[in-house]
């Protein structure tokens, strides 16, 4: 290997800089109150920093925060120990880690299709390596693993899958095994790893590849069947919750929505549009995106159908779909608890690489002919995802900017009203106090609160309503704050943030 293609290739370098140039900024953001604060500093064990018993903790505490996650939890402790509490050293490390997986990923795809024939041609073209690891690099849809704290841990076991499947290919299954090991430590959802390397087998390393490397599935597998067991008590079982059942609908809704969430990551892969946090998706609902998302999935599978059957080697497109498939199914609800809920952008971060291994098979066998047009086409594509890239990310700066737009693509969604009616109230409270504004200032902010309990109603949002009554201090507004505030004073379940109990305590003090 030339120093071109080894370590002091320019290629990875530009490559991780343009990353922290297009999601850099996001190193200024705060936290957002939906999770973040659970995974950093109400988090005991994290809060506290690194130390032994905190570690011990993080790894024998199997249903903190409904997920067993030992490692991320131990980068969330380091950055505590080296940047303080605040959200800055978070969002940094954040930022380095998907430079870092750009960079991987990178070195993958070389591996996978830059092999050197006898005439000392290239199967694939350098910059098609490189122009596909920069489409899922800008992609829009990293945003959200990139910019939310608590979407570390799909950066961190994407992390060391991709340096096991390097390993891997280079014939270190000791260290594959050990990567393995970590990125199930990261999310379980890295259960998907053997399948993985065997995606790597079928299409890539073939017949002349080592027979030994059989006997090294059996750690692997392994080790995902007990991670797999390990996520299914940690969903059901979580700490501070009742036990959960795990299948909370049934088996043709959840594979309904499976088939919806997929054709939609495939479509906004593709066209980047309606992208936004926290997306809903509904039991005995049949929207017009159910339809779509069908519709681009039957579409995506004709497609890849017709090009296998055309191409003299489909063998690399089967596995990579495989292997998105397999790394995508733990989190499309069918086998677990959360099938109410199963599309989120985080959930494709690593599912999305198959995109990039698409592109340099396609360039593979149209690359000759397009020559230059190709390549300026793939920049500008790049570049405008880049741009819309920031858009996104910029949406991640408050609760206000996330949810505010999650309501601007959809307007009947409970939870982003309840986070925008709590932003809203926390600035009419502040401009109060100062002498900025009146009372009235509250009455947005509350009506908001009022339509989402209309839509969905929950405890805390109940708690929150109660707060922002007492906050705007009219009389009529007593009986209503002590009717809702009062029964969930008394159960300290259902007041886990105390918010209630705030809320009498504050009407007291009128």
């Amino acid at each position: 290997m030339t120093a071109r293609h080894g370590v002091f290739s320019v290629r990875p370098w530009l490559l991780a800089a343009a990353a922290v140039a297009v999601f850099g900024f996001s190193a200024g953001f705060g936290f957002i109150r939906w999770d973040d604060p659970d995974y950093t500093f109400r988090c005991a064990f994290v809060a506290g920093g690194f130390s032994w018993a905190n570690l011990c903790a993080a790894f024998s505490r199997v249903a903190a925060n409904g997920i067993w996650m030992p490692l991320t939890n131990l980068t969330y402790m380091l950055d505590v120990s080296l940047f303080g509490t605040g959200p800055s050293g978070h969002h940094a490390v954040n930022v380095a880690l998907h430079a870092a997986n750009a960079v991987l990923l990178w070195h993958v795809l070389r591996r996978c299709f830059c092999r050197i024939d006898a005439d000392g041609r290239s199967a694939a073209p350098e910059w098609a390596c490189f122009a596909a690891a920069a489409f899922w690099t800008f992609h829009p849809l990293r945003a959200e693993a990139v910019c939310w704290i608590a979407a570390r841990k799909e950066l961190l076991w994407t992390f060391f899958a991709l340096l096991g499947a390097l390993a891997w290919m280079r014939g270190r299954r000791a260290w594959a095994v050990v990567c393995c090991a970590c990125a199930c430590m990261s999310k379980p959802t890295a259960m998907c790893f053997p399948f993985w390397v065997l995606a790597v087998d079928f299409a890539f390393l073939g017949a002349s590849a080592e027979r030994r490397r059989w006997v090294w599935y059996v750690p692997l597998f392994a080790m995902a069947a007990a991670t797999g067991w390990l996520a299914t008590y940690s969903q059901t079982h979580a700490e501070g919750f009742a036990v959960r059942d795990l299948f909370e609908t049934g088996l043709g809704w959840r594979l309904l929505n499976a088939a919806v969430a997929t054709g939609l990551y495939v479509g906004q892969s593709l066209v980047p549009v309606g992208i936004h946090a926290d997306y809903r998706v509904l039991p005995g609902a049949f929207p017009a995106h159910g339809a779509l998302g069908l519709g681009v999935l039957v579409a995506a599978l004709a497609v890849g159908c017709s090009v296998a059957k055309r191409a003299k080697n489909a063998r690399p497109g089967l596995a990579v779909a495989l292997a998105a498939l397999a790394a995508l199914a733990p989190t499309l609800g069918v086998f677990g608890s959360f099938g109410v809920s199963a599309r989120a952008d985080r959930f494709f971060y690593a599912p999305g690489m198959a995109l990039s291994f698409a592109f340099v098979w396609g360039a593979m066998r149209f690359a000759a002919r397009a020559g230059a047009r190709a390549r300026a086409v793939a920049g500008v594509c790049v570049a405008a995802f880049a741009l819309v890239a920031v858009v996104v990310a910029a949406s991640w700066r408050n609760d206000l900017t996330l949810f505010s737009r999650a309501l601007a693509h959809d307007p009947s969604h409970p939870r982003a009203l309840a986070h925008v009616a709590s932003e809203k109230c926390k600035l009419a409270d502040r401009a109060v106090r100062t002498a900025q504004a009146g009372p009235d200032a509250f009455d947005e902010g509350i009506a908001l609160f009022r339509e989402s309990l209309r839509l969905e109603p929950r405890d805390n949002v109940v708690a929150e309503l109660a707060y922002a009554l007492a906050a705007r201090g009219y009389v009529s507004d007593a009986d209503e704050v002590r009717r809702l505030a009062e029964p969930l004073a008394r159960d300290i379940a259902r007041d886990r943030s105390g918010i209630a109990r705030a809320a009498l305590k504050r009407l007291g003090n009128r």
